[in-house]
């Protein structure tokens, strides 16, 4: 799970780093080959939701950062109802999205949500934006995060972390996805318990 405007907000251009962020991540996987599998492919699915959702550490033993709220359990439900190598989106994420400008989108229909009823959803198809040469988006390299004890400047964007996270993950042969990122300064958090619906 990926989040972004946590723990700093970044506006409206959380649909948009996550939007990017996922067509990023499907460029990369349909060129990844594992070493010791070079003939399997990688099959991704990816689901987008926006809203607002509760982040905190739970936990005295072995604390954890975890995300709740019902954005959270309706992007699982996206991502739980998409395809293989597509990104799937809410309306609520498509409206977003749709205000920034520069992402093709498509109807996909409507669809069965668990929960939630039917909806019309749609799919992220693509963007017109162009990656900055650094690789790095302008929120993580103009942000400063402060802290009563330190001040961490941000230095990778989410897309940096999970590029660099996934040959690890695919090679470990995890299959709970990636591991949690401190959006701050791109350290890994304790691993996140599942919620469960």
């Amino acid at each position: 799970m990926v989040v972004s405007g946590l723990p700093i907000r970044n506006g409206h251009r959380h649909a948009g780093e996550i939007a990017s962020m996922a067509l990023h991540m499907l460029q990369e996987i349909r060129t990844f080959s594992i070493r010791h599998r070079p003939d399997y492919k990688l099959k991704l699915r990816i689901g987008i939701h926006s809203g607002s959702a509760c982040a905190g550490v739970v936990g005295i033993k072995m604390p954890r950062y975890c995300l709740f709220g019902d954005t959270v359990n309706t992007a699982s439900r996206m991502e739980s109802n998409g395809e293989a190598l597509k990104i799937h989106i809410s309306p609520a994420t498509k409206h977003l999205l749709d205000n920034l400008g520069g992402y093709y989108i498509e109807e996909r229909g409507e669809v069965f949500l668990k929960g939630k009823g039917t909806w019309i959803t749609y799919w992220l198809i693509g963007s017109s934006i162009q990656p900055r040469k650094s690789g790095r988006s302008q929120v993580a390299k103009e942000t400063k995060v402060k802290d009563e004890t330190t001040k961490v400047q941000r230095k990778n964007s989410h897309w940096d972390i999970v590029k660099n996270l996934l040959p690890k993950i695919v090679k470990s042969g995890r299959k709970g996805g990636l591991p949690p990122i401190n959006a701050a300064n791109g350290h890994i958090l304790a691993e996140l318990t599942p919620i469960n619906t």
